[in-house]
């Protein structure tokens, strides 16, 4: 068995071995240069031009949109809050909630940002929440998650 695996193998990197090296040198690029075109002129990550000189982390907005998930909710703010990497805000938008959320965020003090809008669904809330930030970078959680 182990001899025809061996003999079926070489004859398979026989043929297809000119097929996977040619796809290979299509996706060859100078180094720094972007795969995909619409990112070309975009620098590398890593380039000191895309950092404050001296800056050791990035601070990071974090975006929790939730509606009706009381029950919920301090589990996964707990599961932001409790992070080892500490330069964020956490921006909490309430979607119009009719359950305990307000009382639930209240409890928090501030230890986040939060803000309570008419219902007008999650992409409305996580939009809410991106015009509050203020990091550089942007993340995202829902109510349900763990971060």
């Amino acid at each position: 068995m182990g001899l025809a695996r061996g003999a079926l193998a070489a004859k398979f990197q026989a043929r297809e071995s000119p097929r996977a090296h040619r796809a290979a040198r299509a996706l060859e690029r100078p180094k720094g240069q972007a795969a995909c075109g619409r990112l070309r002129g975009i620098p590398p990550l890593g380039t000191t031009d895309q950092f404050e000189v001296g800056r050791t982390v990035t601070q990071v907005s974090v975006v929790l949109p939730t509606f009706n998930r009381a029950a919920w909710l301090p589990h996964a703010i707990d599961s932001v809050l409790h992070q080892r990497f500490q330069d964020f805000e956490l921006i909490v938008v309430d979607d119009g909630s009719s359950d305990d959320t307000p009382e639930v965020l209240k409890r928090y003090g501030d230890a986040l940002k939060w803000v309570t809008q008419p219902n007008a669904g999650v992409s409305c809330a996580r939009n809410r929440g991106i015009s509050m930030a203020r990091g550089d970078w942007l993340a995202f959680i829902d109510s349900d998650d763990e971060w």
